[in-house]
């Protein structure tokens, strides 16, 4: 995603895409047990977690 954003000069890309994922990694958790979809969740969860460690 960074690589895109630097791609088109978007400015503030870091911060926008670290935002993103803050949200998606607090948010996604909270919906997925409201629509009983942790399964799917914890799939999607575990598919991104390099990208946490790794910004």
């Amino acid at each position: 995603m960074q690589k895109i954003a630097e791609s088109f000069d978007i400015k503030n890309a870091k911060q926008t895409i670290d935002e993103m994922l803050d949200i998606k990694h607090t948010l996604l958790p909270k919906l997925a047990t409201q629509y009983d979809m942790k399964k799917w969740c914890n799939l999607v969860l575990e598919s991104t977690k390099d990208i946490l460690k790794n910004r």
